[in-house]
């Protein structure tokens, strides 16, 4: 499905925040030119287990534990391949 194209795969996201909205919401949003995102959080750096595909620069992550950090990552997608982002603590 990926890996077929004959351009580039797109550049990683960039200013990514997470801006807190309450104490189990958070507002997520970046700068990219992909046609696709993955949205990667759990609350460990190696356990990434919940994840959203969106098309836009921004998502909202709600229900999470309150008092405990997240930890996120935000890939880009376009049909020639997926560029990983790094993960990072919120």
């Amino acid at each position: 499905m990926f890996g077929i194209g004959k351009g580039e795969p797109p550049k990683p996201a960039t200013n990514v925040k997470a801006i807190r909205e309450s104490d189990i919401d958070i507002k997520l949003t970046w700068d990219g030119n992909a046609t696709g995102y993955n949205v990667l959080w759990g609350h460990a750096a190696d356990k990434l287990y919940h994840s959203y595909q969106v098309y836009d620069k921004q998502t909202r992550i709600g229900g999470l534990v309150k008092g405990r950090p997240v930890f996120m990552r935000v890939d880009c997608f376009n049909e020639n391949g997926i560029t990983e982002g790094d993960v990072f603590k919120s």
